[in-house]
């Protein structure tokens, strides 16, 4: 395994020539906010310089390149969709002596390692941002740590940030605060289009105790629309846990802790069915409105499901309807709900189902609507195969069970080529046993099972194609089952085994595993596919950067490189804040 180092004999002679004077030389340790895994790099934000180091694994010197961002960096994500670091910054509210330094987002481009800055009015700990990365919505934390030093604040207090359309980005920062109904913002869900007559809308959902907040965040100037889940204040006490979003039908239903209806949020078009000489809303009203009502199930929901259906009214020929799919452990049922009518069936589960995997399936070259239905929680040793689209009229008989070797406490999906569901992985207890890991092939109704003599540690699933599981055994072992076929992109054809195990050592124990999304940036020969990296990280009680990089793809102990010391890049030129 080669091993790369940072030279650090330059500091012998520093240390030589400086004495008790030179405050400046004894800087204090690097203070690391979690590693950020981007497309393919690894970001690591220095705190007390207030310095984010990129890392790219395919750079054969691993020296990291360096951006400055501003002052108290409080949270670092990945921008969904976008080989992009988002940096949330608190700034500081100074003293007499020195000025205040403004809270900020920073959005680095990982390939150039330039940053753009955008100056904030809240010090937010928080970010929550859409599936393709362009809506992005800053807020404050509920436990509200990052406020301890804060004279007062607003915890209802937000920022919009709208980046814009890819093809033509305008970045858009709006600050919103949003009205409070006694509680504080806990999540934010953010939905797809939905297609109203003025043109379609972005909503964000802005979850709150007792109640929900709905606001178009294509237009940020709107006025949010708030929603009670209580029919009064006293003696309330409702989370909302789950939101999922119906463009077909221009509703939204909440599963609420607790409760045993569903919540369903109707959006109006208020421009749609304007009659002659009405005037449309205008800004800063909404062009649509909301109003609340109950799905009923009849025991509490575990967790719910959207997915369409076909129906033919006799007159328009076959069309799309939702319907809604609603598991209750509690009463071990499965209840599908029709919500533009409110009629639901209900059958009976010989598990308690807490957990839906809806996926689709094709038969005679039609959609064919299914569920896994799993128990995480009750330890139930089966599984059940629901045809949803049966179930309203052949009941319990569309549902079949499927024995398993061991309860699972974990269910995680596994996606195709075109991010559809394809499988399911399903994990048992501490990662042990002769049933540790099932691998479920959701077309075929195909059960792998894998035992692990001891549990496995730091579990880590990729779920995309190539879909493998790392995890660690011994504390040096590297271990690998793979999930899935993988397609050599040059050949067309399958070059790994279906479900084929490994196992590397590496010279030191791991405490991290981070798989890259992409190749490396680094030119590679002709015909040659550039290698997709793995970061495993290593103790760093000195926060001066261990990594080891190996081939994703090709795990190989002989191609592996140490990356050592690289925290410590211009350590000597850093300046203290």
């Amino acid at each position: 395994m080669t091993r790369l180092c940072l030279a650090l004999s330059l500091l012998l002679p520093a240390l030589a020539a400086c004495d008790d004077n030179d405050a400046e030389f004894w800087q204090q340790p690097n203070d690391l906010l979690p590693m950020v895994a981007l497309d393919d790099r690894v970001a690591f934000v220095e705190r007390i310089s207030q310095t984010v180091f990129l890392l790219d694994p395919g750079d054969p010197t691993l020296t990291p390149r360096l951006v400055p961002v501003g002052k108290a960096p409080v949270a670092a994500v990945k921008r969904n969709g976008a080989n992009q670091l988002l940096v949330l910054t608190k700034g500081d509210r100074g003293s007499p002596s020195e000025p205040a330094v403004p809270a900020e987002l920073h959005v680095i481009d990982a390939v150039a390692a330039t940053s753009d800055s955008y100056p904030l009015t809240g010090r937010f700990d928080a970010m929550a941002q859409s599936d393709d990365g362009r809506h992005l919505v800053l807020h404050h934390s509920p436990s509200g740590q990052s406020q301890a030093d804060s004279a007062l604040y607003n915890p209802n207090e937000m920022t919009l940030v709208d980046f814009g359309n890819p093809a033509a980005p305008t970045t858009k920062v709006t600050p919103k605060t949003i009205r409070s109904l006694g509680g504080v913002p806990s999540a934010v869900a953010f939905s797809p289009s939905y297609a109203f007559a003025s043109g379609p809308r972005t909503l964000a959902v802005v979850l709150s105790q007792n109640y929900v907040t709905v606001q178009d965040i294509d237009h940020p100037d709107h006025t949010e629309i708030s929603v009670p889940l209580c029919p009064q204040a006293a003696s309330c006490n409702l989370t909302p846990a789950q939101v999922v979003f119906d463009p077909r039908n221009l509703s939204i239903y909440v599963r609420v802790s607790g409760a045993k209806d569903i919540y369903q949020i109707t959006l109006t078009d208020l421009v749609k069915d304007l009659q002659p000489g009405q005037l449309p809303p205008t800004p800063p009203s909404n062009d649509f409105s909301a109003s609340l009502s109950m799905l009923a199930v009849g025991s509490t929901p575990a967790d719910m499901a959207l997915y369409p259906v076909l129906v033919d009214d006799g007159i328009h020929g076959p069309q799309p309807e939702s319907r809604l799919a609603v598991a209750s452990s509690e009463a071990r049922r499965l209840v599908i709900i029709d919500p533009s009518t409110s009629q639901a069936v209900s059958v009976a589960t010989l598990v308690p189902v807490d957990h839906i995997v809806s996926f689709v399936t094709k038969v005679d070259g039609k959609d064919k609507q299914q569920a896994l239905l799993v128990d995480r929680t009750q330890g139930s040793t089966s599984v059940l195969f629901a045809d949803l689209e049966q179930v309203a009229t052949t009941g319990g008989l569309a549902l079949s069970d499927y024995p398993l070797g061991a309860a699972a406490k974990e269910v995680h999906p596994l996606f195709d080529v075109l991010g559809s569901v394809a499988g399911v992985v399903l994990v048992a207890g501490n990662y042990s046993g002769s049933a540790a890991v099932t691998v479920v092939d959701l077309a075929t109704r195909s059960f792998s099972t894998f035992g692990a003599s001891s549990p496995l540690a730091l579990p880590t699933f990729e779920t995309r194609i190539p879909s493998r599981l790392w995890s660690v055994d011994q504390g040096t072992g590297l271990c690998y089952l793979n999930l899935s076929e993988r397609l050599d992109p040059t050949t067309g054809l399958l070059d790994e085994p279906r479900l084929a195990t490994g196992e590397i050592w590496l010279d030191q124990n791991i405490v991290s595993i981070t798989p890259l999304k992409t190749a490396g940036s680094q030119p590679v020969a002709a015909g040659t596919i550039p290698p997709r990296y793995l970061v495993v990280g290593h103790n760093d009680p000195g926060a001066i950067g261990n990594l080891t990089i190996l081939d994703a793809d090709h795990p190989d102990r002989a191609n592996a490189r140490a990356a050592y010391g690289f925290l410590l890049t211009n350590y000597l030129e850093r300046k203290q804040p």
